[in-house]
């Protein structure tokens, strides 16, 4: 027998099936089965699964992925198409050439793929020859350069930064140049300021990201030393003049003081302007706003450069055995001395701890210098650093001084703590006066004609930047800012309102009113049709509806996680403020509540039907009554110690009232025109006056002390002034009559438009940064960065 199962009808063979094989498929090539014919079994037919893959037993006809597909083919709409070797990352230049996770295919070479764009293996980062694409290292981010690779114009690399030849991490920027002998320097929160010593001298500012530069004065003799307070600048012209003029250029040019003695150094505090008489000896004042001449000190050798802290006043004698002088201001007005036997005393400033100086040393070529240093209440003088090259310019911080040698052309700086002096920069010819602004350091060229800055940045498109606030590298190189402003490496979303920031934080809103805010939120009450109490994040954003369904609901505060307001429907309202919060009723069956104000145990407000003024706990209970018999009672506001109100009527009055049991209201101010909102920085009340009448247009900002007083015009000729606000050292308040947002400094020295073509700007709240309102004619909630 032959081993078969059995014989046919003709007597052949029968083999089984599985004797002459099964279908397979492996390898991408598919066999088909075998069955036994003429009883032997027959050779197996074998065939390619191109363009597709091999199934478990037979090829597929199909794809779901490019795995269901042969070698370099790749699946398209359920059919295996040849794989596009230009672009494909698993047959990248060639058949089965996988790029690395996370690279792209692009013209047969992987690339890698960062932030929506491809770049070469090897390519730079755009502004950056310190980071670059490695794909096998990381395809979807930059790999930085070996420290200490160049990185052009001798710079290196340094953590896949350009740094160089300054301190890691630091770079030196030219903000001005061709300038005419820049000596004295001074800055505020957005720009730089300096004069230019030659007989027709001009005063110029530039932003700290540089550009054209502003003249803000011309013609002036000889201008040396000068500083910026408030929206003002002042200098000392060595003609013996003391000049002022705003800080935004084009302001009118104020003499504050003429006939002077070789005026040399200034210095201001919140209330006046201080200066060396170098040639007279004597040491001066004078208001801020101008006025009387003060005399502080006489007789003095040479007073060179001058420093205030606000509570006494500090100079330098320069000559061969100098001394450090100080007078308290309000006192004796007798000069005692902090230190002596200096050589050549120079530059000084103050921390209001202690007192810093540059000595420059004992002649050519002066490297002998020092920077030393005392406290403000006397003790003994320490020096910090020796063997400097005629030390000039100095400024302190919490953390370090810093100072400049002319001798050298270097910049130093010594941690106030102790430890090793570090060279900032170095080739600085001809560098004099220095000033300090957050975390860069500005100073004169004076004979090279430049006015620099060294700043943490990098290097972008070939030159240094601070990505803190270039416009055009703004966070990181090459990222520009549309609106033309960078803020803290942001592009600024909104408006560029001269070098603020103004952004729409929420839009499409039923009438906003009042406003509030904390370190995190924006609130605010919508009066009609809605009723709604919102918030949203300080940066704007989707708005949360903290309540809803309220009876014209108005003025609104927030202290310790609740915001509170008062509905003019008749009750006093309290929220936590976190989406869901409980929502309790503080007072309710009032008569036209109408705002409030906080203090640590109770909410105030009044009720402008009944020309009451109330308080109740803040966590609710009986309501009491404190005064009343008031005539429309509006705005109300509180320092703690006392509760301050306005009458609403053509002749008002600003009332006060203690908190200490008294329950008599006194008048601080009468016979005022409409007044209206009113705020308190626990020293004065400041208020807006509407005015006589439609057009109401000649409204006012006035305040008066808490104590009573004369009152003082802040502002006249205002629009139907409304929302009022205040700071250490401004009020700002709301035109609602032509659409503008107005600061001045609390003496009335200076008036700032903020803010133009707002559409009903009502009530102002401010923070340690911005300004926010509310427009309720058009439906907007703003802020405006920085003050």
């Amino acid at each position: 027998m032959c081993g078969a199962t059995g014989c046919d009808a003709n007597g052949a063979c029968v083999y089984p099936a599985v004797q002459c094989g099964g279908a397979s498929c492996a390898a991408g090539m598919e066999t088909l089965a075998v069955s036994c014919a003429g009883g032997s079994c027959p050779s197996a037919t074998v065939r390619p699964c191109a363009p597709y893959g091999c199934g478990a037993t037979a090829c597929k006809t199909t794809c779901a992925t490019s795995a269901d597909c042969a070698s370099c083919d790749d699946c398209d709409s359920g059919r295996c198409v040849a794989a596009d070797l230009q672009t494909d990352p698993a047959n990248c230049g060639s058949c089965g050439a996988v790029c690395p996770p996370g690279a792209v295919c692009a013209a047969g070479a992987c690339d890698c793929a960062i932030g929506g764009s491809d770049y070469a293996d090897g390519g730079l980062a755009p502004g950056n020859a310190c980071r670059y694409c490695n794909v096998e290292a990381g395809a979807t981010g930059w790999t930085n350069a070996v420290d200490g690779t160049a990185c052009g114009g001798g710079w290196t690399c340094q953590g896949g930064e350009c740094a160089g030849r300054q301190t890691t991490g630091l770079c030196l920027m030219t903000l001005a140049s061709g300038r005419s002998n820049p000596v004295g320097i001074a800055v505020d929160g957005s720009s730089v300021y300096w004069t230019e010593d030659v007989s027709s001298g001009e005063i110029m500012k530039a932003a700290f990201s540089g550009g054209t530069p502003t003249t803000l004065a011309s013609g002036q003799g000889n201008p040396g030393s000068l500083v910026v307070r408030g929206d003002y600048v002042y200098w000392a012209n060595n003609d013996g003049t003391m000049m002022k003029t705003a800080s935004t250029g084009g302001g009118a040019l104020t003499t504050l003081a003429s006939g002077q003695s070789s005026p040399w150094s200034i210095a201001s505090d919140p209330s006046s302007v201080y200066w060396t008489n170098h040639g007279g000896g004597t040491v001066m004042s004078v208001p801020l706003s101008g006025g009387a001449l003060t005399t502080l000190a006489t007789g003095q050798s040479s007073p060179n450069f001058i420093a205030a802290d606000g509570t006494a006043v500090y100079w330098t004698e320069g000559v061969a055995a100098g001394t450090v002088m100080k007078v308290m201001l309000g006192g004796s007005m007798t000069p005692t001395t902090l230190a002596s036997s200096q050589s050549w005393a120079y530059a000084i400033t103050t921390d209001g701890q202690a007192v810093y100086w540059t000595n420059s040393g004992t002649g050519w070529p002066w490297n002998d210098g020092s920077v030393v240093m005392v406290p403000v209440g006397g003790g003994q003088a320490t020096t910090l650093a020796s063997n400097q090259h005629a030390p000039y310019g100095i400024a302190v911080d919490g953390s370090g001084i810093y100072w400049v040698n002319s001798g050298d052309g270097t910049v130093m700086t010594k941690p106030l703590a102790g430890g090793a002096l570090t060279t900032l920069a170095s080739g600085q010819s001809g560098a004099c006066d220095l000033a300090l602004a957050a975390t860069s350091l500005y100073w004169a060229g004076g004979t090279a004609g430049t006015i620099m800055k060294l700043a943490p940045g990098q290097a972008c498109d070939g030159g240094c930047v601070d990505l803190q606030d270039d416009p055009r590298n703004c966070g990181s190189c090459g990222r520009s800012c549309a609106s033309g402003l960078c803020q803290g490496g942001s592009c600024c979303p909104g408006t560029d309102m001269n070098g603020r920031c103004l952004v729409t934080l929420a839009s499409g809103e039923d009438h906003p009113v009042g406003i509030a805010v904390d370190d995190s939120s924006v609130y605010w009450t919508e009066d009609v049709p809605s009723g709604e109490v919102m918030e949203t994040a300080l940066s704007g954003g989707t708005p949360t509806t903290l309540a809803s369904a309220q009876g014209n609901p108005g003025a609104c505060k927030s202290q310790g996680g609740y915001l509170y307001w008062v509905d003019n429907g008749g009750t006093v309202m309290k929220a936590a403020v976190v989406a869901g919060g409980a929502l309790t009723t503080l007072a309710s069956g009032q008569d036209e509540p109408w705002t409030l104000a906080l203090g640590d145990a109770s909410v105030y407000w009044l009720d402008h039907g009944s020309g009451t003024v109330m308080s109740v706990s803040l966590g609710g209970g009986v309501p009491t009554t404190l005064a009343s018999g008031q005539a429309s009672p509006n705005f109300i506001a509180t320092d703690g110690r006392a509760l301050y109100w306005n009458d609403n009527v053509p002749s008002g009055s600003i009332m006060k009232l203690t908190l200490d049991g008294g329950t008599t209201a006194t008048p601080l101010a009468s016979a005022q025109n409409w007044p209206f909102a009113l705020t308190t920085d626990g020293t004065s009340v400041y208020w807006t006056s509407s005015g006589t009448g439609a057009p109401w247009n000649d409204g006012s900002v006035l305040k008066v002390p808490i104590g009573g007083g004369a009152i003082t015009t802040i502002a006249s000729n205002q629009h139907f002034p409304f929302g009022i606000a205040v700071d250490a050292s401004h009020v700002y308040w709301a035109n609602n009559g032509d659409g503008t947002v107005m600061s001045a400094t609390l003496d009335g020295g200076s008036l700032t438009t903020l803010a133009t073509g707002q559409n009903g700007p009502y009530v102002v709240v401010v923070d340690g940064t911005s300004v926010y309102w509310t427009n309720n004619g058009g439906g907007t909630i703003m802020k405006l960065t920085p003050k």
